[in-house]
């Protein structure tokens, strides 16, 4: 591993900022699920989004417990952490995909594409939860001290390579979904 010149206080730190960003992230969450309740159109979208909040709270916590604790609990909050990464980002990215097909009319061919890519979308994060698992269950990697004293699982690079290019693909399809979406629709010159 790299010597970086990272003091453990500097990831502290970080981790303390971005902790406040997770809170703040999550409290959004939070109010987008009451108001949705409160104006009584919760949808699909938002059980998605509700997942996610709960996968980021075990994050947040698992990230907050392998920063600022020892050995055993550090180990703890590694696997909380690692095993809530992923499936955070991919139900948001299905919270989207509904909401994209919650506005598109039902009998349209576009909506059955939709929900054809969530299916798609959850392929992915099961391959990727097989992926990670493959490479955590030999617990051999527990015993190295990487960093600062607590262990780190050195991923391989073809998963690297694996989660960068579905990261990037995926994100393309729900940029270009409701491009196509709009595209079509016939609005008068005024709005």
């Amino acid at each position: 591993m790299t010597n970086l010149d990272v003091s453990l206080d500097v990831i502290r730190k970080a981790s303390a900022g971005t902790a406040v960003l997770e809170v703040i992230g999550l409290l959004l969450a939070i109010f987008r699920l009451w108001f949705r309740f409160r104006i009584r159109r919760l949808w699909w979208e938002d059980a998605w989004a509700f997942a996610a909040f709960l996968f980021a709270a075990n994050y947040l916590t698992g990230t907050w417990l392998y920063i600022h604790y020892g050995k055993p609990t550090s180990t703890v909050g590694f696997w909380m952490s690692a095993f809530a990464f992923n499936p955070v980002i991919w139900l948001v990215r299905h919270s989207t995909l509904f909401s994209v097909a919650r506005i598109i009319y039902p009998s349209l061919a576009l909506r059955r594409m939709v929900l054809g890519i969530a299916l798609v979308f959850l392929l992915f994060i099961s391959f990727m939860a097989v992926k990670l698992w493959h490479y955590c269950h030999d617990l051999s990697w527990m015993n190295n001290t990487l960093f600062f004293g607590n262990s780190l699982l050195p991923l391989g690079t073809t998963l690297d390579i694996f989660e960068v290019t579905t990261d990037l693909a995926t994100d393309a399809i729900l940029i270009v979904l409701p491009i196509k979406l709009l595209w079509s629709v016939k609005l008068p010159t005024r709005q």
